[in-house]
């Protein structure tokens, strides 16, 4: 009975403990439910160090006038030696003597300097946190000393091969930062085979082949980032550009090149891990490099007007697709409709000009609406020139010079915004930011229209096309006439001689000359929809037959 009674207790002892602990376990998980998650680790990236003798931001430097002076100097001699190397003043195997004077100082070849020099000067900087928003100053200072200083092929050869190739291919394939990695493939993609500079003169880049090599790999592969993805693209641009020069890219290459390009543009969706702005990025320099590339295979120019005329596809990526047909080279076995690809350009002018009316209007209809809230808003500011920095950093960048000068190529058209005006500074800012958007944009079609031929220069763009299809001069000149009216309508005004301030319309008058302009060119391009014809049992259809032949 004793013996029941203690395991009886030894029993509800052990339970009890058990309950306990569940309980114990259950609070816990509770509450480590109701806690946020801790917040991960910031991701560590490699780095490589400056070295001693060019480090400035160091604690005992950053302390010390006297090292900083030290610092200064170490990297002003160095640079001026590093220089002179380039240009094969000194050999690679002469002597230098390295931060002379301080107690640093050290006698090396100038091989060693080079190597200290980028590898852990320029390059190390592109690494470090700290200094990490100047990596592209960095990067240009780099192509800079390439391109506009080195004038000896060895020595240009020994630092691309030797230095950057093995440095950048590290950057991107080992453990460092997606903005070191964006920008070796940017410094790849700007590598030459030989120097620029010579004795005679300048001359046309010749891109290293290994680079296009490297890049086309990386793209046919699949890359880690879209920015790589997209470095890459920019640099292939840049190769198949000069190659309308040099002709040094093999037709093969050409072929696989255009394919992947092609590849790109029928996505219709984008991958998982890319937003559908990134899509519009990269689809667009493809764009240019099938441009640049500028031959047809009777798939691609089709594309590329199908793109230019989707009402569903980004603005930027149709104004992209327009501005390519500028570059081909029409031949018989090159072609473009020419009248049905005028009256495209015309649709998108109208729908360029439209979009700004709309804007203006939703601008305006806000404005009120606030007034009548009681809230105060100056008109005038509303979008700000930051919505129009946003508009163009989304739609330019990576052409590689390809959009030229906007104001000088359309006739004035951006004309200086530093003219002094009767218009009020409410008035003058509104008018200005119109004008920005419409000749930033317009500018597209413009470069699709081309150019007739000016004595020896032969036409380009679309007035090239038409030698293939006179069909379409009507439909062209048509679209030719309309830029031309809208140019002067966009024009500021020249500024008077004495200085005084010019009469110029407000941005009212400006879009209402601008839509009666685009009326008549809608009357042109964009076709007018008319009912079905009914048939009834009184009037029946003219293709219909009265009655049945032997009725």
């Amino acid at each position: 009975m004793l013996f029941r009674s203690f395991l009886l207790n030894r029993i509800l002892g052990i339970v009890g403990r058990l309950t306990t602990l569940a309980m114990v376990m259950l609070f816990t998980i509770s509450l480590v439910a109701q806690q946020p998650a801790p917040a991960p680790a910031p991701a560590v990236f490699k780095k490589i160090d400056v070295a001693t003798i060019f480090d400035a931001n160091t604690e005992a430097v950053l302390a010390d006038k006297r090292l900083q002076s030290n610092i200064r100097r170490n990297v002003s001699f160095a640079k001026a030696q590093v220089y002179d190397v380039l240009r094969g003043g000194s050999g690679l195997s002469d002597n230098f003597v390295i931060a002379e004077g301080t107690p640093d100082e050290n006698t090396i070849t100038n091989q060693q300097l080079l190597s200290g020099w980028y590898q852990n000067y320029h390059f190390a900087l592109m690494t470090q946190a700290g200094s990490m928003g100047d990596i592209d100053l960095q990067r240009l200072e780099f192509i800079k000393e390439l391109t506009m200083i080195c004038t000896d092929n060895d020595i240009h050869s020994h630092v691309v091969d030797q230095i950057a190739i093995p440095q950048m291919t590290a950057f991107l394939q080992e453990n460092y930062h997606p903005a070191v990695k964006y920008n070796a493939m940017l410094i790849i993609g700007q590598l030459n085979s030989q120097v620029v500079i010579t004795n005679e003169g300048r001359t046309v880049p010749a891109p290293l082949p290994a680079a296009l090599t490297f890049m086309v790999d990386a793209i046919k592969s699949g890359t880690e980032t879209d920015a790589i993805l997209l470095a890459s693209w920019i640099g292939v641009l840049r190769h198949v550009r000069l190659n309308r020069l040099n002709q040094q890219i093999a037709g093969s290459d050409v072929v696989t090149i255009a394919g992947e390009a092609m590849k790109l543009l029928n996505q219709t969706t984008p991958p998982a891990n890319r937003s559908a702005g990134g899509q519009v990025w990269l689809q667009r320099r493809a764009i240019d490099v099938l441009a640049m590339i500028g031959q047809d295979d009777q798939k691609i120019l089709p594309k590329i007007l199908s793109i230019m005329q989707d009402d569903k596809a980004a603005m930027s990526l149709r104004l992209t697709a327009a501005r390519a047909l500028k570059y081909f080279n029409y031949s018989p076995s090159t072609q473009v409709p020419v009248e049905s690809t005028s009256n495209a350009l015309g649709t998108l002018i109208v729908r360029i000009c439209r979009n700004e009316i709309d804007r203006v209007d939703q601008e305006k209809a806000l404005a009120a609406l606030q007034e009548a809230s009681g809230v105060s808003v100056d008109e005038g500011d509303m979008g700000g020139m930051g919505g129009m920095g946003g508009m163009m950093g989304g739609m330019e960048g990576g052409t590689g010079g390809m959009e030229g000068d906007m104001g000088s190529m359309m006739g004035g058209m951006g004309g200086s915004t530093d003219v002094k005006s009767m218009l009020k500074p409410k008035e003058k800012r509104q008018v200005d930011y119109t004008r920005r958007i419409l000749v930033y944009q317009l500018f597209h079609v413009y470069e699709a229209i081309g150019e007739k031929q000016i004595r020896t220069t032969a036409p380009i763009g679309m007035y090239a096309a038409v030698v293939q299809d006179a069909a379409g001069q009507v439909a062209l000149d048509r679209l030719g006439d309309a830029m031309t009216v809208l140019i002067d309508i966009l024009r500021i005004p020249e500024p008077d001689d004495l200085g005084k301030p010019v009469a110029e319309p407000n941005r009212d008058t400006l879009l209402e000359s601008i839509a009666a302009e685009i009326r008549k060119l809608e009357s042109f391009v964009i076709p007018v929809e008319t009912p079905p014809e009914t048939v009834t049992a009184d009037a029946p259809a003219a293709s219909v037959p009265g009655a049945l032949p032997g009725s």
